[in-house]
């Protein structure tokens, strides 16, 4: 499980800021965080491809709560691995956000898994 470092963004941040904090976060993803610092959302580099395809004149105009995956796949952190690529597997999906009440702890992704 990764934990620092986490890209995080807010439901108001724009298009730049978010490209910009999956490049540097290396984790292909952003979290984005409610006022209360819980989970609302998650946007993936495939999720800013198929944005750009689907809204090429406004795409530069979206903000995160425009596009992001509304109530992501979480785990708690005391679950075992082999839970965490079950979820995976059956979801379909290369990540799932370790979290406690909805409050963000780690990221795992299948990568850290095989």
């Amino acid at each position: 499980m990764r934990k620092d470092a986490l890209p995080i963004v807010r439901a108001s941040t724009q298009v730049k800021e978010i490209i910009y904090g999956i490049s540097h976060s290396r984790l292909g993803l952003v979290v984005m965080l409610d006022e209360q610092d819980c989970i609302s959302g998650i946007i993936t580099d495939g999720d800013i491809r198929r944005t750009m395809e689907s809204h090429e004149d406004s795409f530069f105009s979206l903000t995160a709560k425009d596009f992001a995956t509304k109530n992501p796949k979480t785990i708690a952190p005391a679950e075992k691995l082999v839970e965490a690529e079950r979820l995976m597997k059956q979801y379909k999906i290369n990540t799932l956000l370790v979290a406690v009440a909805q409050q963000l702890v780690g990221v795992i992704q299948i990568y850290d898994i095989v």
